[in-house]
């Protein structure tokens, strides 16, 4: 069945039709919903808004979920604006409901988070939407909170965007999880102008979680904040639990006293969990990778490039062993890379450790696929290549990019100054043993810049690419905005 809701409705209906829509969310009859049943929201012909808290009420099941979005008709499938006025609490409310889907909204300005996502145990799944943070002046505006959820996804937050104010002295994490086993954080877009350290804002915090899936995310703090917002705080891991962190974006490039990410315990916590932190790219930060009291942790095939004098790797106390770090990549520029216990370590003195056996000093240099377990991986051979040919429009800055193929990212970051406009091209050379058939080679574009007119944009294009020496068919792409586009590749 399918069910309407449209709060410039003349009445209240059953929901049955947009002639008798539901005038409002609490006008929503969650009892006659069923399992596979829609409820479309009327976003008008351009946009309508929504001055309420969208409370779901029923749950769908392992046959059917329960889908919320937005109108699909001409005259209703324009966007969705939820709006808090800066003091309702949530946006978006599932507590204790399960195989319900919400997708295609827009949320600002809510005293508390855009979605609230507390007791799931199976099947929900929040995609495609925005949050705004707003400015309710203090307290928490976050984008995402998911809570004390357990089982397999029992909750994938999916290809959101967050986005906040440039001040505000609320606390405007993008992502905010506890107590959760078995969620998933996948593709989301955070990015945080507030620059505002008193609230504390994260890219993502993860407090006291069991068992969550962090990957494929842009966390970006495109603020000045030297202090506090970090790109992503994990703390407090149950007993026996393990974050995975993994293909991830961080950029702070301008957090220069404090850690990018960190993975730590406080010093009264007597549980004993980890993370894995595998194939991110991470820029900036005082410190880029922080651990305290963090032995088990397993850092592999990370880029890491710190703020200027800072180091990759710090560890205060409770580092983690030397056989769990391995496969990095460092800049080539820093004398010091490591700060172990308070000792400031260069290259030479990192690697006689025991640590980054196989891991690469340079921005050029390409370590090898990271490993999905704790043993050290074999290096594998490079028998094939690929050429990206690629061009951009510069603005403030040349436009910069990551590659994975099949998932796993090749090499670190590359720098494009080939001008489209002039008609120039240049080409990336990437090797690595995929072997013969089909892949897919990402290109994530991370660093988008617009200043509001066709001349004061940053751009990237993709103008072909070669596998083993052949031209592939899909192999053009002009990118907008930062985030990934994907290609599938033939080798042959």
């Amino acid at each position: 069945m399918k069910y309407y809701v449209d709060n410039n409705a003349h009445g209240n209906g059953n929901g049955s039709s947009w002639g008798s829509a539901w005038n409002s969310f609490s006008s929503i009859d969650w009892s006659v919903t069923k399992p596979g049943d829609t409820v479309y929201i009327s976003g008008g012909s351009t946009s309508q808004t929504y001055n309420e808290t969208l409370n779901v009420g029923a749950s769908g099941s392992a046959s059917g979920k329960i889908t919320i979005t937005k109108g699909t008709d001409p005259g209703h499938n324009g966007d969705v604006i939820l709006d808090g006025g800066n003091h309702l609490s949530a946006g978006v409310v599932l507590n204790g409901k399960n195989h319900v889907e919400v997708s295609n909204l827009d949320v600002k300005n809510f005293a508390g988070a855009g979605f609230v996502v507390k007791n799931a145990t199976a099947g929900v799944l929040v995609e495609h939407n925005s949050v705004y943070s707003g400015d309710p002046g203090g307290g928490n505006a976050r984008g995402y909170d998911v809570r004390n959820s357990s089982g397999h996804d029992a909750v994938v937050v999916r290809e959101n965007s967050f986005s906040t104010p440039t001040n505000t002295a609320a606390q405007t994490d993008g992502i905010w999880s506890s107590g959760n086993n078995g969620v998933l954080f996948e593709n989301n877009h955070i990015v945080i102008s507030n620059s505002n350290m008193s609230g504390h804002s994260d890219g993502i915090q993860s407090f006291q979680d069991f068992n969550i899936t962090v990957k494929g995310n842009l966390f970006e703090q495109a603020n000045s904040a030297p202090y506090n917002n970090h790109g992503a705080w994990l703390s407090n891991t149950r007993d026996g639990g393990t974050i995975s962190f993994h293909d991830n974006v961080v950029k702070t490039p301008n957090l220069t006293q404090d850690s990018a990410v960190t993975h730590w315990a406080e010093s009264s916590w007597t549980e004993h969990g980890s993370a894995d932190i595998f194939n991110n790219t991470i820029i900036g930060g005082g410190r880029a990778l922080n651990f305290e009291n963090s032995p088990d942790v397993e850092i592999y095939n990370n880029v890491l490039q710190p703020s200027s004098g800072g180091v990759a790797i710090y560890s205060a106390a409770g580092s983690p062993a030397p056989s769990h770090v391995d496969y990095n990549q460092f800049p080539g520029s820093s004398n010091v890379v490591a700060r172990l216990g308070g000792s400031d370590l260069t290259w030479s003195q990192w690697q006689a450790k025991g640590y980054d056996a196989h891991g690469v000093l340079g921005v050029n240099a390409a370590p090898a696929p990271a490993p999905q377990a704790s043993s050290a991986p074999e290096v594998p051979g490079t028998t094939d290549t690929l050429v990206l040919r690629v061009s951009e429009d510069a603005w403030q800055g040349d436009a910069q990019f990551i590659v994975k193929v099949d998932g796993t990212q090749v090499g670190g970051i590359n720098t494009v100054t080939a001008s489209h406009a002039a008609g120039q091209t240049q080409d990336v050379v990437l090797t690595g043993n995929w072997g013969h058939g089909q892949h897919q080679m990402t290109v994530d574009f991370i660093n988008d810049a617009w200043g509001g007119t066709p001349s004061t944009d940053r751009n990237l294009h993709v103008e072909g690419i070669l596998a083993n020496g052949v031209a592939q068919s899909d192999d053009h792409a002009t990118l907008f905005s930062s985030g990934p586009v994907h290609f599938d590749v033939l080798i042959a």
